[in-house]
């Protein structure tokens, strides 16, 4: 038994990350590295094709995540993770959306691990051709 308690107390452990981004610091990675995004919106009858391709990296951070965020930014209508793979030798993503879903929302790429790098990337829908 005390070896059970033992063994118990020897795999116990916790840890935690921080992470604190400011204002400032989005703010300056938006400005700096949003124009670095490549989006590419086509309009077929009642829907979007949107293309985004990517930096490889940032900060000498590489890409680890992409989200699509729906609606305003302090109060977003839909959120999600879309999958990367390569296109034209660059990470890239792609999806569909209906036209009538919503006029804007924002691509958010991530740069490294815990505490990398964010850029958001606007996308207004409905002035795209």
């Amino acid at each position: 038994m005390r070896l059970i308690y033992f063994l118990l107390f020897l795999s116990v452990k916790a840890s935690a990350t921080t992470c604190l981004i400011t204002d400032e610091m989005q703010s300056s990675w938006n400005d700096n590295y949003a124009s670095s995004i490549d989006l590419r919106i086509t309009k077929i009858k009642d829907r979007s094709d949107v293309l985004v391709l990517f930096p490889e990296k940032i900060e000498d951070l590489s890409l680890s995540s992409v989200f699509l965020q729906l609606g305003n930014d302090s109060n977003p209508e839909f959120v999600s993770q879309l999958g990367i793979y390569r296109e034209e030798e660059m990470p890239a993503v792609f999806f569909t959306m209906k036209n009538s879903v919503t006029s804007k929302g924002y691509i958010i790429a991530e740069y490294g691990a815990d505490c990398g790098v964010q850029v958001f990337k606007e996308v207004v829908f409905s002035e795209q051709t």
